[in-house]
């Protein structure tokens, strides 16, 4: 391929866009990364004296207790909790990813990348799983800049007219910004044994995990953000999947909530310095 030809993930309308605040597509930059990560289901401490059963709950815990008043083997408390030390190595592989786009772009000789998309899918089924992220964007260039981009490449998943607009708003992107949060559930007997009726029932331990865990994902991607000096978040993206799928016979599941969205730093525009002024007349008045 010859060294002047470029690639771009932009149709022509997107290219004019961007070319229209002084940027030009150098390149399609991509990161990957295939991992494992290792999902412990099992009791948050140890039972019996000093156990989550034996103490107030933390606001990482939630409990549920048998709606039958039983204290059997058969009729124990669920138990929702935060499996902080499982959720770091995703957001480790997600940094790796993002490190590795960056890096692609920066030796296209770009100052950012627009339109991130990050794919995230099963590589090799099983338990647990390989798994596998993918981030793919376009490479731009600010036009009259010479030399190689030193300093930070800003990243987004915004695409050109969504870039466009955030800069007529007076804010810049800085770059991606990630939260995720891990919530294991230990099913009880309310879980186990819910009543079936007519119509949908809604099985409320594994419903409140999911709220959990993306309310944690969402204040992990408000701190992630305010790291990077960001003022604030846009075009924040929120899924859930299983982190553990439920277990035959133990009912053992986790679920894995995870944000990803733009963080962004606000920048004088300088429009406040320019009043209106009358350059011509309709109608001439007498």
């Amino acid at each position: 391929m010859n060294a002047a030809t470029w690639a771009a993930r932009l149709n022509g309308a997107e290219l004019a866009t961007i070319e229209a605040v002084g940027f030009r597509a150098v390149g399609v930059p991509m990161g990957m990364s295939i991992y494992r990560d290792m999902v412990y289901a099992g009791y948050p401490a140890g039972r019996g004296a000093g156990s989550p059963f034996t103490r107030p709950a933390s606001p990482s815990q939630r409990f549920y207790p048998c709606p039958h008043g039983s204290n059997s083997m058969s009729h124990l408390p669920g138990l929702n909790y935060r499996q902080t030390w499982t959720q770091a190595p995703r957001r480790q592989a997600l940094k790796l990813v993002l490190d590795k786009l960056v890096a692609d772009a920066r030796s296209m000789g770009a100052h950012g990348v627009i339109g991130v998309s990050v794919q995230q899918s099963i590589f090799t089924a099983g338990e647990p799983p390989i798994r596998q992220i993918r981030m793919t964007g376009t490479a731009v260039r600010a036009d009259g800049a010479e030399g190689s981009p030193h300093g930070r490449l800003f990243t987004t998943t915004l695409s050109a007219a969504g870039l466009v607009e955030l800069l007529l708003t007076g804010r810049t992107p800085l770059e991606l910004t990630f939260g995720n949060a891990v919530v294991a559930v230990m099913p009880g007997c309310v879980l186990r044994h819910s009543k079936r009726t007519k119509g949908v029932v809604e099985v409320t331990q594994l419903a409140d995990a999911s709220e959990m865990a993306r309310e944690a994902a969402v204040a992990d991607l408000r701190a992630d953000a305010a790291k990077a000096g960001a003022n604030e978040v846009v075009g924040i993206e929120l899924d859930l999947d299983s982190a553990l799928p439920p277990r035959l016979g133990t009912g053992w599941a986790s679920v894995h909530a995870y944000a990803i969205g733009t963080a962004v730093r606000s920048f004088e525009t300088g429009l406040d310095h320019f009043g209106a002024q009358q350059i011509f007349r309709l109608v001439d008045r007498p």
